[in-house]
């Protein structure tokens, strides 16, 4: 009966990680993951074994590449310079701790935009490389979603 219950609260507890992937640079899978250790800790991982745990890492790193390089990798594909793909880091950075918890989307945009119109000197492609910024952010937004649908299938699946 407590196993039950143990796994009953882990879910309610997944649940809404699998929304605060909605937010941009929040680290809702590596929360995911903290909460499945726990869960299995207070089970002795009799509910949830150490491989199962290392398969539940794997979406885990994936989102968290996608969470630090979807924006830049969006930028790069707007037509940005190596120059203003570094502000951009910069800027996701700044805004993150400025702003949260969408500044580092403003942070993006706004340093993706400043540099592109300072290297290149045309607004239209600045705004280009900006909304690839923010084009390429919305698309890592989507597939973190995904992979923490998969991670609470997984946990559900494997506990």
């Amino acid at each position: 009966m407590a196993h039950i219950a143990l796994y009953i609260t882990a879910l309610v507890v997944l649940v809404p990680c699998i929304f605060l992937t909605l937010v941009p640079m929040l680290p809702a899978l590596s929360g995911m993951f903290l909460i499945s250790l726990i869960y299995a800790l207070v089970g002795g991982f009799t509910v949830l074994s150490g491989n199962e745990l290392l398969f539940l890492l794997i979406p885990v790193i994936v989102s968290i590449i996608i969470d630090h390089s979807s924006g830049i990798i969006g930028a790069k594909y707007g037509g940005a310079h190596g120059k203003s793909l570094l502000w951009g880091i910069g800027g996701s950075i700044v805004g993150a701790f400025t702003f949260p918890p969408f500044g580092s989307l403003m942070g993006l945009f706004i340093a993706v935009l400043g540099a592109e119109i300072y290297y290149s000197k045309t607004h239209r492609q600045a705004i280009k490389a900006a909304a690839g910024a923010l084009a390429g952010t919305a698309v890592g937004i989507a597939l973190n979603f995904a992979l923490a649908v998969l991670f609470f299938g997984l946990f559900a699946f494997f506990a």
